[in-house]
């Protein structure tokens, strides 16, 4: 973009092995890593080995800043039949979608990131978990661990 050249520089790379001189240090991160739950795409990981890596100044800012991932219970007959027959996996292409169980239990309790159109919200979201950064207490575990 004209006005921009040599005023910004897009450094490539994995942010938690980046290499910088100390000059050279990021006054802003941004970073698009938060994928469908906020997290699962090490989002939080990354930032912090962002931060750890040196490539920061203290001063840095990210962004985002902070991000919360909610969670809320759900009751839907299609969704449940959609986990139901996750219970399942053909180990024969001529097995149809009744192969060998892998485990109705695991199926159920397994998290699954939806876009539902066919679902009742039974109670309001809650908070699940929240990562700030820069990290304003370097070395914490980002635990991903609620109880609702």
């Amino acid at each position: 973009e004209p006005g921009w050249e040599g005023k910004v520089r897009v450094v490539e790379g994995d942010m938690r092995e980046a290499k910088v001189e100390e000059e050279e240090r990021a006054d802003i991160v941004v970073s698009e890593l938060l994928g469908s739950f906020g997290d699962n795409e090490l989002s939080p990981e990354c930032l912090d080995g962002a931060e750890s890596s040196g490539i920061m100044k203290p001063t840095a800012i990210s962004i985002p800043t902070s991000y919360t991932s909610f969670i809320a219970p759900v009751s839907s007959a299609k969704l449940h039949q959609e986990a139901k027959a996750q219970a399942y996996h053909p180990t024969d292409a001529t097995h149809g979608p009744m192969g060998q169980p892998s485990g109705y239990l695991r199926a159920m309790e397994t998290p699954y990131v939806v876009r539902s159109h066919s679902a009742t919200q039974t109670h309001s979201e809650l908070p699940c978990f929240t990562f700030s950064h820069p990290n304003p207490s370097p070395g914490s575990a980002n635990g991903r661990r609620c109880r609702v």
